[in-house]
């Protein structure tokens, strides 16, 4: 006996033909579970029909909408051209999809068949051998090495390794570059340190440079993610307002309390006793906090500022071609703590390379380009397997908000909190407008205090940006907007046929203790081990301490004074 659903008499139940084909199955069984499904099905057609059809509306909406917004179709069209854009060198010859083979398919070819192995399963299997780095192929179909080079072999103007099957690997790092990396922060010799030069164009690592005073070189500053992100989160907070809400560098705001003072008593905003007034542009120069976190609070939410926090790169496998940890970003779902983070007090932490290629993106007009340090790669004998090109992961934002962006972000060099490290280099940065923005907050991974500094140039057109981190532990002046400063300085000198001086120690302002009033001090030493000299600043002036002058004491003549004659008592005669 078969039992059919109703309305369709010449179909029988999945279920009936498989108990059909077991002739141990009693009848009985067959008929109630059928006519179980048979009820359900009736009693809830209506509502499975209005389900499928609600769904299938919708997502056809979704669609229609992701065809309109014009981000996201520029941001789809560009992740669809993504890639491997390497030279092909194929001489005619046809993959096994039909196509030319590209570098990674020669790569892959005989006798290096056991990274075509690691490729396609799209896991890193590392090839054994003695060499400097060890090679695979990432899930991103593009060479992974598993660390980071020392950068000790060169030829010309290229550093390279050699991998354990004699496979030669050429870097993008340049050689000048690297070592005034190397050399501004060996000098310095702060607690910890990383310095990072990208082409953002290209996506080229120029310099990749990490320090600490208790692990020499060899730290890997440069590719950590524990460092808080501090202020440089603001970039981003400024970028989705300009986007979003249509915000300009010369719109003003309204706060209360000082530039760096964000709690409970300021970080709402309140017509009454809001009384200070700032530019947008004039803000992101000063870091003045108060003036983000009326930003997010009014023109942002809390996922419009995390979306664009994850489409510059935060809590996401960025393609590296090298070991580099994940950037994250997080947030409570309050107001207070959403003001914060966007300010750049919240659970927001970067690595060095990340933070250069968030500069990077708005220097190559709103587009992150797949960062890589491998140039090129070259088999035992000689004969090319691999060459990088440009490829871009996708479109952060539009090119007129990354115009906007970095013309606000001039205010920090020019006129903000890195006035005074560019303005040692003035005859050089006279003529090149450089985009800039610091952080600075204390952490504990490791501890100390930390001194960001991200910026581009030019900013019109950039050519290299750059990220520098130092951390101190307060015995140190040394901030990251000094290492940057003295690296755009040598490439621009470079660039341009000028001569090229010796590092000098910069000058920090710091707060004097007998006195509120700032002192500036030499961080060059005298011989003897003599500190030099002191001077004094009051109002922006500044002015030579005296030498200290013995004042002339007039001598004082001390004449004796005469006795006076003692007279002796009367005595009466006797």
């Amino acid at each position: 006996m078969s039992v059919h659903f109703v309305g369709r008499p010449n179909v029988a139940s999945n279920f009936d033909s498989h108990q059909r084909s077991d002739s141990s199955a009693r009848p009985e069984l067959r008929r109630g579970v059928s006519s179980r499904y048979r009820r359900v099905l009736i009693r809830y057609r209506g509502g499975v029909l209005a389900l499928v059809g609600g769904t299938a509306l919708a997502l056809s909406l979704v669609g229609v909408s992701f065809a309109k917004d014009p981000f996201l179709a520029s941001s789809g069209s560009e992740t669809r051209e993504r890639g491997i854009e390497h030279v092909s060198r194929s001489n005619g010859l046809k993959n096994s999809h039909g196509h030319e083979p590209s570098d990674l398919d020669l790569l892959a070819s005989p006798p290096h068949a056991q990274i075509a192995q690691a490729g396609s399963i799209g896991l890193p299997s590392t090839v054994a051998g003695s060499g400097d780095v060890a090679l695979s192929i990432s899930r991103h179909r593009t060479p992974l090495i598993d660390r980071v080079p020392a950068f000790d072999r060169k030829q010309g103007n290229a550093f390279y390794s050699v991998d354990g099957l004699g496979r030669k690997l050429v870097y993008t790092i340049d050689v000048g570059l690297q070592e005034r990396a190397n050399e501004i922060l060996s000098k310095r010799r702060p607690e910890w340190a990383a310095l990072v030069a990208v082409r953002p164009k290209t996506g080229e690592i120029l310099a990749m440079s990490s320090y600490s005073a208790r692990e020499g070189a060899n730290s890997n500053v440069a590719t950590r993610a524990t460092f808080p992100a501090a202020s440089l989160i603001k970039v981003i907070t400024a970028a989705a307002a300009v986007e979003r809400a249509g915000m300009t560098g010369d719109d003003r705001i309204l706060f209360r309390g000082g530039n760096y003072d964000l709690e409970r008593y300021n970080y709402l905003p309140d017509p009454v006793r809001d009384r200070r007034v700032m530019t947008l542009g004039d803000a992101l120069g000063r870091s003045v906090n108060p003036v983000f976190a009326r930003l997010a609070l009014t023109k942002l939410t809390f996922w419009s500022l995390r979306s664009y926090a994850e489409r510059f790169g935060f809590n996401s496998d960025l393609p590296y071609d090298f070991p580099v940890s994940e950037s994250s970003y997080s947030h409570n779902l309050d107001d207070y703590s959403y003001a914060r983070t966007a300010a750049g007090f919240g659970t927001v932490f970067v690595s060095p390379v990340h933070a250069a290629l968030i500069a990077g993106s708005l220097g190559n007009g709103g587009v992150l380009v797949q960062p890589h340090i491998i140039s090129a790669i070259y088999g035992p004998s000689g004969d090319p397997l691999y060459h990088a090109g440009r490829t871009p992961v996708r479109r952060v934002v539009t090119e007129q908000t990354a115009k906007e962006v970095l013309s606000m972000m001039r205010s920090t060099v020019e006129t903000g909190t890195a006035r005074s490290a560019f303005a040692r280099h003035m005859d050089v940065f006279r003529q090149i407008p450089i985009a800039g923005k610091t952080g600075t907050l204390s952490g504990e991974n490791p501890k100390g205090m930390y001194y960001w500094f991200i910026g581009a140039a030019p900013a019109h057109d950039a050519d290299i940006v750059v990220s520098a981190l130092v951390i101190a532990n307060g015995t140190k002046r040394f901030r990251g907007s000094h290492a940057a400063s003295d690296l755009l300085d040598y490439y621009f000198r470079r660039k341009f046929g000028m001569t090229i001086p010796a590092l000098t120690d910069p000058v920090i302002v710091r707060k004097s203790r007998s006195t509120n009033r700032s002192v500036k001090r030499s961080g060059a030493r005298k011989s003897g081990g003599k500190r030099s000299a002191v001077q004094v600043t009051k109002r922006g002036k500044t002015t030579a301490k005296p030498k200290a002058v013995a004042k002339r004491v007039p001598k004082v003549v001390v004449k004796p004074v005469a006795k006076k004659p003692v007279r002796k008592p009367f005595k009466a005669a006797s």
